[in-house]
């Protein structure tokens, strides 16, 4: 597992009081096992608590972490630089596009004029949908 699915991860968690009040019940319950139960359960909830932090505060570490590894070596310009082609073909066929589709002989308001829909009152355009 990944360490950020790992951070992300919700572990079961089960009352640490729980174990406490079974020895209680169970007649096995005195100052020496009482402060061992304690000292388990005070542990188990803070690492849970620290647990809970880290999970929201990991998101916002493994971006700057990501955000980092980009800037090195100009990782960040070489993927720029990988998508230029793409771009540069998509350009030149969208001029090839302009060139073959006419323009309109004047400008319409608005894409209802376009389409010759008519409009609300307020101006809102309807559809027949």
């Amino acid at each position: 597992m990944s360490g950020a699915a790992l951070l992300n991860a919700h572990s079961a968690t089960s009352d640490p009081a729980k174990a406490i009040a079974d020895a209680a019940v169970a007649g096995q319950l005195d100052e020496k096992r009482l402060a061992a139960l304690i000292t388990e359960a005070a542990q188990r909830q803070l690492v849970a608590n620290y647990r809970q932090e880290l999970r929201a505060r990991s998101e916002r570490m493994f971006v700057e972490q990501f955000h980092r590894s980009l800037l090195k070596n100009g990782r960040a310009d070489a993927i720029l630089d990988s998508l230029h082609p793409s771009f540069d073909t998509a350009a030149e066929a969208i001029a090839a596009a302009r060139d073959v589709i006419p323009p309109l002989k004047r400008r319409p308001k608005n894409f209802c004029a376009l389409h010759n829909r008519p409009r609300w009152p307020s101006g809102r355009a309807w559809t027949n949908t």
